[in-house]
């Protein structure tokens, strides 16, 4: 497998407007912006990201443009541009699907950085929501709220959203403090129903299966975690429907740390052919990374890159062809959002078999979980059955 060069995604215009809080607009400062890119589509055409300008905290995504060459760019025959920032305020964007729908997190009305909500933006095609699922009609350009019930809003936020429309992400348990990961199949569209506590999926997670959080989610329902009793985890579907969680060991066991601190591994995404990507941090230093993962837990090595214009190198997701997006920082100490491109992307494609979705059912734990996410039954496309447990 061989890599192109980094290329830079594009930072609006000095002069190019946002929405403004009173219906109004204001100003992109070019100088002063930070932005990062969050999520990327299945199909490589869509990113989501954040756009941190001043106090405000906006969504911002990018489209590529196919079909076309960008002048000066070797190599790079479908430029990005970057599509108008949505109106809503204090939102984070962090992951995106091939429709658009774009999930995050918002602030709340007291604007407390403690206090989040899930967020949802529709793209191409809005979803018909039912009662309570969201908290107003979310529309192209305005998201809403994602309810979770029991009033579980203290710092939750949703982090991945796949093309079956399952979002994934965490919330904090009020009466303990602990991050309690959770997925939620918006097409059930009703309140609660379809949301399934996926910390009590995980074995041993620690006594009551809380402080998890859920990073990522693909088309056949595997998934990124971390736990606080047992780190980075990997939750794969196997050929029977169901979830199988490994620990991932990115990095050697035998690496020894000369000085400083111990390297922390950060999981950030996984697409369809189960390639993970995430960053790993030491002291100062971050370094973007890629590995594959295979059916029995096992990775491949992980591949590390930096980019050559900065520093902070952080991989947050790949699309199915091998496009990652991610953020470096400027030296003048400015995320700067990115795409690096696997050439000769080798790995073979998982192809769903079914997918059924069906009304949840609760369990003898007494959590609803959503059929929907558990019958995606996949194969290898290349027929290397030997991947398969």
């Amino acid at each position: 497998m061989s890599q192109q060069l980094f290329h830079d995604l594009p930072i609006p215009a000095k002069d190019w407007p946002i929405a403004g809080p009173d219906g109004g607009t204001v100003p992109v400062d070019q100088d002063t912006s930070t932005i990062q890119a969050f999520g990327i589509s299945s199909n490589g055409l869509r990113i989501v990201g954040t756009h941190l300008s001043g106090d405000e905290s906006r969504v911002i995504t990018f489209s590529q443009i196919l079909g076309s060459i960008l002048p000066g760019v070797p190599g790079l025959a479908t430029p990005w541009v970057a599509d108008p920032i949505s109106i809503d305020s204090e939102v984070s964007g962090r992951g995106i699907n091939n429709e658009g729908d774009v999930v995050g997190f918002m602030l709340t009305a007291a604007n407390d950085p403690n206090q989040t909500v899930p967020y949802f933006r529709p793209g191409n095609v809005p979803i018909a929501p039912g009662s309570g699922i969201f908290a107003t009609l979310p529309t192209a350009l305005q998201g809403a709220e994602i309810i979770l019930p029991d009033d579980r809003t203290a710092s939750s936020k949703a982090m991945g959203i796949n093309n079956h429309e399952i979002v994934v992400g965490y919330y904090v348990d009020p009466d303990n403090g602990n991050s309690v990961g959770f997925s939620l199949d918006l097409r059930l569209q009703t309140a609660g129903v379809g949301l399934a506590n996926i910390g009590k999926q995980i074995p041993n997670a620690d006594s009551d299966n809380q402080g998890v959080q859920i990073l990522s989610i693909n088309d056949a329902g595997d998934m990124l975690a971390t736990s606080d009793a047992l780190g980075n985890l990997v939750g794969l579907v196997d050929q029977h429907g169901q979830r199988k969680w490994f620990p991932v060991q990115v990095l050697n066991p035998e690496f020894v740390v000369v000085s400083g601190s111990l390297p922390e591994v950060k999981l950030m995404g996984i697409n369809n052919k189960r390639t993970i990507v995430g960053f790993i941090s030491s002291d100062d230093a971050m370094t973007g990374f890629y590995c594959q993962v295979f059916a029995d837990g096992k990775t491949s090595p992980a591949t590390q890159f930096s980019h050559p214009a900065g520093s902070g190198t952080q991989f947050h997701g790949i699309s199915d062809n091998g496009v990652i997006c991610g953020t470096y920082k400027t030296d003048a100490g400015y995320n700067h959002p990115f795409v690096y491109e696997l050439i000769d992307y080798e790995f073979p494609m998982l192809t769903p078999l079914r997918f059924d979705p069906q009304p949840p059912h609760e369990d003898e734990r007494g959590i609803f979980l959503p059929r929907s996410s558990m019958n995606a039954i996949y194969h290898d496309a290349d027929s290397n059955a030997a991947r398969l447990p």
